[in-house]
């Protein structure tokens, strides 16, 4: 196993350098960044919870110098992607539709990597975006611009079942076997799977920074450099205070009421989840940092619930519905407007004249806002905190904001509430 892990070492090496140069340094930057395990523990290959890469070195033998570099990129996407990681989030310990989420994983990948390498022996044995189309219905160009749990929901309930053979994301810690790559030290000394899913997101980041700076930045890449700066707020502790009673498709049974139809029976409540009201600021103090970190926030909300959202500078402009993540991408994202200056009156007027009570409010921005100290804007403020079950400021800076009724979220990881 030694001899095999020195001679898979050199391959690793070789295509690394290889992809260098002008034609893939993305990949070739990542793909010095994991550790490289050499074991029969796995059929093929495998990424880990980790990032962590696993090799069988029978397969690998037998794959042609193209086969290998495709191999070791489609795996270095599982870990840049954080496909395990993920699946676990997503399955839990019931791992047994761990095969579906591998299918909905390899058919994002193979979307990436296309746009960088070819080999079309490998390819035909990967689950591709136009097989998943064809399993559900939904159209190429919508499924490779959704997150891999929304791919994988939309296989299950077209009771997709097992149509790959093998799985190569391993939500947990993969097999023994000998070392071929050290990896990157600083995923040997972080303290969590959660830590190692941050510096992979790092990793990525300069990765593509190398890739830019040689030009021809794919635009798949770019939508997931972009979604990296997403921030660390989960949209679930805000949404808990805000379910409402209503016409719904959750049921609860409530003996505190008799049911009028059958008195022997309990009444029922209905629940549903509220509407968020996204106010975008996009004036021209906000940079294209700030307003991917919005956005990303937004992708987050739009995992949960649906999102209205509305870009405002002096003006409020169109209000635009996002029902899933991958239409913050393809709808809210395309529909910003602004540059100017920031006043957010008329974006609130808009706002409160379309929300229904106890729906979720929140305003995206530096803090800079021209007229909150306005009696009229106050008042706005006011009335929608009344309505809304929760309202907030997400702040892309660390200004101090004191708006009776509405929390203040940094969204900024070291200025993370």
């Amino acid at each position: 196993m030694e001899e095999q892990a020195a001679r898979i070492r050199e391959d690793l090496k070789d295509i690394r350098a290889a992809l260098g140069g002008k034609k893939a340094p993305f990949l070739s930057s990542l793909l010095a960044r994991p550790r490289v395990v050499v074991t029969r523990g796995v059929e093929t290959a495998a990424t880990d919870i980790d990032g962590t890469i696993y090799i069988n070195p029978e397969f690998w033998e037998k794959l042609d110098f193209a086969g290998k570099a495709y191999t070791a990129s489609h795996e270095i996407f599982h870990a840049v992607l954080a496909h395990p990681w993920r699946a676990k989030a997503k399955l839990g310990e019931d791992l047994r539709l761990l095969t579906l989420f591998n299918i909905a994983a390899d058919a994002l990948v193979y979307h990436f990597l296309q746009d960088f390498l070819r080999c079309p022996p490998v390819e035909s044995r990967v689950i591709s975006p136009d097989l998943v189309s064809k399993w559900t219905g939904v159209p190429v160009d919508q499924l490779v611009k959704m997150s891999v749990e929304e791919v994988f929901d939309l296989l299950k309930k077209a009771k997709k079942e097992n149509e790959q053979e093998g799985i190569d994301i391993i939500p947990g810690g993969g097999p023994n076997g000998a070392l071929a790559q050290d990896g990157d030290p600083s995923l040997s000394r972080a303290r969590s799977p959660d830590e190692r899913r941050r510096l992979w997101a790092d990793f990525t980041a300069q990765a593509y920074t190398v890739q830019r700076a040689v030009g021809g930045v794919p635009e798949g890449v770019q939508r997931l450099v972009n979604g990296l700066l997403k921030p660390k707020l989960d949209p679930r502790t805000l949404l808990k205070q805000a379910v409402r009673e209503g016409l719904g498709k959750t049921v609860a049974q409530d003996w505190r009421k008799r049911s009028r139809r059958y008195p022997g029976l309990p009444g029922i409540k209905r629940f549903t989840v509220p509407k968020i009201w996204a106010l975008i600021d996009a004036s021209g103090s906000i940079s294209g940092d700030d307003l991917k970190l919005e956005l990303g926030t937004i992708y987050k909300f739009a995992g949960v619930a649906e999102v209205e959202a509305v870009s405002f500078d002096t003006e409020a402009y169109r209000f635009v519905r996002g029902k899933r993540p991958s239409e913050v991408i393809s709808r809210i994202a395309k529909e910003i407007r602004g540059g100017g200056g920031t006043c957010i009156r008329k974006a609130l007027e808009e706002t409160l004249k379309r929300m229904r009570n106890k729906d979720v409010v929140g305003i995206l921005s530096d803090g800079e806002i021209f007229d909150l100290g306005q009696d009229e804007v106050k008042q706005l403020l006011a009335q929608i905190a009344h309505r809304a079950s929760v309202c907030f400021f997400a702040l892309v800076t660390d200004r101090v904001l004191q708006i009776p009724g509405w929390r203040v979220i940094y969204l900024h990881p070291h200025n993370s509430s």
